[in-house]
């Protein structure tokens, strides 16, 4: 009670910001500090409230009128972000569900651009489009590339934006998620890779002689260690030293692994190195591996980030003056790595991030991926309130974008090892459809509502 009212008395003026994140035990502290005075300013925002996964309650800010009758509501509707069609799209959107405050935004920025809506094959094409309208739009407007945002619901959207990003040599940020050479696979896989390149690469070497296990302890490797310093030599030049005292079945062990580097080295230099090289999981039993650590699925996904870093050392070797040896090859790899793994603001780079992690930021573009049921909404979510949330995630992905919003759907979608065929997220529907420009192949109105198809065939028929 004494720190209670030693802290009520320090405090006289309370300024809560993002109030609709904070959380139960928030919302008690924030009370307990208050005491009998009612000196509060919450900033706010029951729209973008998309945190109750880690514990936010949206009913905090609701519980504003109640908790203080004489509340005083200051709207903050006018926006200095967008353009008028993206927010008059986003109010469409998010006036489906219930609101306490009701407010709508505006903007005098202009009426700008409809809003684009890519109808895609798969997430393959989705990708491909997405990367292709990038380069044209940064090419007519010799704008950066740091003018662009792609946003998606789940990290597993950004493995096929990863990968034609690359393609193009676009460099990007990943947010919110593993970046392709955060992987582990990935780890493990190029570690062999730079072993066969330079063998005297020691972090290289302690990360692939036991992954998978080949029975060499720590200790083997801490006492082959102790002993490289001692004479100033590479872990795996020590290994060959007869001075070494280790116990036979480790050394045979050690020695069995060297000898291996040394003849897939060999054969990498003699032989046309992708095809060497898609051996190499084979041979190391790292499949076997995968299975023993993590569920099918999981393997599945890791099995195909390998063959995709195998087919993207391809590409980049058939290219026009691409690199043609092992090194080569590692040292564009590299490049790419250093750049993704850069925090830098100031660098130009494009930013792929889950709508989550996009909560606060803006871009010039946004591309906001996946916009299909199951996906956005998400699968999981089934009750009403659950759906609203996903309805403010979108709304909130809508309203990072400053001058042009692009949304994007599949056809046809890969999940699970299936091939599903999507439909448009609910969503699309909710934005009228003067805001809207579709641009594929067919007219996915027809998919969100069947009266549509049939009126649409009446009018081909002539019939009235």
């Amino acid at each position: 009670a004494e720190a209670r009212h030693d802290w009520q008395d320090r405090i006289r003026y309370l300024l809560v910001d993002e109030y609709q994140d904070s959380n139960g035990a928030q919302y008690r502290l924030v009370q307990t500090l208050l005491g009998t005075r009612h000196n509060l300013t919450a900033v706010g925002d029951d729209d973008q409230s998309i945190y109750s996964w880690r514990g936010a309650a949206a009913d905090n800010l609701h519980r504003l009128a109640q908790d203080f009758p004489n509340l005083k509501v200051v709207k903050l509707e006018q926006n200095y972000r967008s353009t008028g069609r993206i927010l008059q799209a986003a109010n469409a959107v998010i006036a489906q569900n219930p609101h306490l405050f009701e407010k709508r935004l505006w903007s005098t920025l202009g009426d700008g651009h409809s809003i684009r809506a890519l109808r895609c094959a798969n997430e393959i094409d989705e990708a491909e489009q997405v990367v292709n309208a990038i380069l044209r739009d940064r090419f007519q407007r010799q704008g950066e590339y740091r003018d662009y945002a792609i946003l998606y619901r789940s990290n597993h959207q950004a493995r096929p934006f990863e990968a034609a990003l690359r393609n193009a040599r676009i460099p990007y940020q990943i947010s919110g998620g593993l970046s392709f050479f955060e992987r582990s696979e990935i780890k493990d896989f190029l570690s062999y890779l730079r072993l066969l390149v330079n063998p005297d690469d020691d972090p290289a070497f302690l990360r692939a002689v036991n992954t998978p296990r080949r029975g060499i302890g720590s200790g083997t490797l801490e006492r082959l260690g102790a002993f490289a310093k001692e004479r100033n030599l590479s872990l795996f030049a020590a290994l060959w030293e007869d001075a070494l005292e280790l116990p036979e079945k480790a050394r045979t062990a050690l020695h069995s692994f060297a000898g291996w580097v040394n003849l897939k080295a060999d054969e990498v230099d003699k032989a046309e190195i992708i095809p060497a090289l898609q051996s190499l999981p084979e041979e190391i039993g790292y499949l076997q591996y995968l299975q023993n650590e993590g569920d099918e699925k999981e393997v599945g996904r890791r099995w195909e980030n390998i063959q995709e870093l195998l087919s993207w050392m391809q590409r980049l070797q058939e290219q026009d003056e691409g690199p043609q040896t092992l090194a080569e090859i590692l040292n564009r790899l590299m490049l790419f790595n250093v750049l993704e793994r850069a925090e830098d603001d100031d660098r130009d780079v494009l930013r792929l991030s889950t709508l989550h992690a996009a909560k606060g930021l803006e871009f010039p573009q946004v591309f906001l991926a996946g916009a299909e049921e199951e996906l956005l909404p998400h699968r999981n979510s089934e009750t009403p309130e659950q759906i609203a949330e996903e309805r403010r995630l979108f709304y909130v992905g809508m309203t990072r974008a400053r001058f042009r919003l692009t949304l994007s759907l599949c056809r046809k979608r890969r999940r699970y090892g299936q091939d599903v065929h999507p439909k448009p997220s609910r969503f699309l529907q909710e934005i009228p459809k003067e805001h809207l420009d579709w641009q594929g192949d067919r007219d996915p109105e027809e998919e969100m509502d069947p009266a549509a198809a049939f009126a649409r065939l009446r009018g081909m028929l002539g019939k009235t």
